[in-house]
């Protein structure tokens, strides 16, 4: 009877789940087969399109994709990975339309938020009112929407899903099992690869969690331990995203190093404004939204009914709240690490993790059965009256959509466009006509039989001076050229000045000019197998050893 009940509210909540993930996103993706586009629909779209031609033609990763840039390639997978996005990459691919792979992967995020961050909660409270307050507070708070839908910000609303076991994996080392750190570097490794800027504001709120928590980790040195061995294996497991990310950087510089994108000081709010905004709750609002004011309020007058830990999530939730406005100088962002950020509204997203645990942590008391469902309604009204404010004009039909060729747009690239070379002209040099190779032709020098392939650049050569030829390819290193056929002279790839890929030749003979992984990002992945497979090993030996114990511990 039991287990029969347990799997009723099992199949009720994920049955619950899937319905208020469609109806969210109903007037903002769904109704009349149109879908509102934020504003990196270029970018991401784009990605998602050109991902899916490399899975069809057979390829599943190639850190420049060759698609992009109007086919000069750009850096995507090196420098924003792609991860989840090979989802909705897989449903293009098989024959599902790419606005339709695209609601469908929304679909999939809310949903995925939602299971993640209930089971977050479960793990630590083992409250099932708890968890679904968090999960709804969470899922369907205000920022988080504005992240999915305005901003198509769609790295960050990944690291949603991750967020939470970020917050379990600090728990198990301070308050919980220190043995289960690993979940930490998991979570920080999965946030990493998902959006590198969740991961830089995530490492704020557990800077300010570590420091509430410093003489504990004094006195119990295997919790300090077990910290430095989270960092140490998220390190390791990420390695075959932050080798070949150094490498780049180191081997050359790129907008983001030459074009300062903005300053952090004037995309600041007063804090008064901050929550002005966060109650009007109107689509293009600045903050977090009414159900976490109020929440903070209700928090703050019961705050002697929350744990030690639970006191530190509200206190850092509220210090980060206020760092986030004008209240602090523009210059503590500007001229330090912190003006990587770009924004400081990207702080909101740990403000509304620590927000909506702190929140469930307390409503988990109600017993009536009606006033939990209405806490439960709340967010999602709150969030259906957002998404139908969004103007017809940033609506586009899935034709519109599927019709687009998303990767010729300048946009396409981002807003800021920050991985390309330094040197480059983003509107200039990419976004001609025909792409076409240039050398001095009075060099009595020629080249023929020219074909753009899936990323790779051939053709045929003749000359007896040794000449420069500059491709239409965007040089990234680990460009390699090789000698097909003939027996003439080909140099090693390089950057020219205008940020492209130039290649010395001599003689006579047929090249093929392709990008390959580096040595460095070959040995990332090997690092990160092998650290990803002991690590799931000594798990497997680790939970046969514990419950051997509590076998032997019965028996006895």
């Amino acid at each position: 009877m039991i287990n029969k009940r347990f799997k009723g509210i099992i199949l009720g909540t994920i049955s619950l789940f899937v319905l208020t993930s469609i109806v969210t996103l109903y007037f903002s993706s769904i109704k009349n087969g149109t879908i509102f586009l934020g504003a990196d629909k270029e970018f991401h779209l784009a990605r998602i399109d050109t991902l899916s031609k490399l899975l069809v033609s057979g390829r599943l990763y190639t850190g420049v994709n060759p698609y992009m840039l109007n086919h000069f390639g750009y850096a995507n997978s090196l420098f924003y990975p792609d991860f989840l996005l090979y989802i909705p990459a897989i449903f293009h691919s098989v024959g599902l339309s790419l606005a339709k792979s695209y609601v469908l992967f929304l679909w999939l995020l809310n949903f995925l938020t939602l299971i993640s961050s209930f089971y977050a909660y479960f793990y630590i409270k083992r409250n099932y009112k708890g968890a679904l307050i968090f999960a709804f507070f969470y899922t369907f708070s205000m920022y988080r929407f504005i992240d999915l839908i305005l901003r198509m910000a769609v790295g960050e609303a990944q690291s949603f899903i991750f967020l939470p076991w970020v917050l379990v994996g600090i728990w198990e080392i301070l308050e919980g099992n220190q043995k289960k750190w690993h979940i930490l570097a998991i979570s920080m490794t999965l946030m990493l690869i998902s959006n590198t800027n969740a991961t830089i504001t995530t490492a704020i709120m557990l800077v300010f969690i570590i420091a509430f928590n410093i003489i504990k980790l004094i006195k119990e040195k295997i919790k300090f331990i077990s910290l430095i061995k989270a960092a140490l294996l998220a390190m390791g497991l990420s390695a075959f995203y932050l080798l070949p990310l150094l490498e780049q950087f180191l081997n050359q510089k790129f907008y983001v190093n030459s074009h300062p994108t903005l300053d952090v000081a004037p995309t600041m709010v007063p804090l008064k404004l901050l929550i002005e905004e966060s109650f009007h709750n109107h689509a293009h609002a600045i903050g977090i939204g009414t159900v976490l004011i109020v929440c903070w309020l209700i928090v703050l007058v019961r705050i002697n009914k929350l744990s030690y830990f639970e006191k530190t999530l509200f206190i850092t939730a509220s210090v980060i709240l206020i760092a986030s406005s004008t209240i602090i100088p523009g210059f503590v962002y500007d001229d330090t690490l912190l003006h990587v950020i770009q924004f400081t509204y990207r702080l909101y997203e740990p403000i509304t993790l620590m927000l909506a645990f702190c929140s469930a942590a307390i409503l988990e008391r109600i017993s009536n059965r009606i006033i939990l469902g209405l806490i439960l309604c709340i967010p999602v009204i709150i969030t259906i009256k957002m998404t139908r404010e969004y103007q017809p004009e940033g609506h586009m039909s899935y034709l519109q959509v599927n019709q687009t060729n998303w990767e010729k747009d300048p946009k396409s690239i981002g807003g800021f466009a920050e991985f390309l070379p330094k040197d480059a002209d983003r509107f200039k040099n990419f976004y001609i006509k025909k792409r076409e190779i240039k050398y001095d032709k009075s060099n009595n020098f020629t080249v023929n039989n020219v074909k753009f392939k899936d990323g790779e650049t051939a053709f045929d050569f003749d000359g007896t001076n040794k000449t420069e030829l500059r491709l239409p390819i965007t040089y990234y290193k680990g460009y390699q050229a090789k000698l097909t056929s003939g027996n003439g002279e080909v140099g090693t790839p390089f950057l020219n000045n205008q940020g492209l890929v130039s290649i010395r030749l001599k003689g006579k003979g047929s090249v093929s000019v392709q990008y390959r992984a580096t040595f460095l990002q070959i040995l990332g992945t090997i690092v990160s197998i092998v650290v990803s497979v002991s690590t799931i090993i000594n798990m497997y030996i680790g939970n046969r050893c514990r419950k051997n114990e509590e076998s032997l511990n019965e028996s006895n």
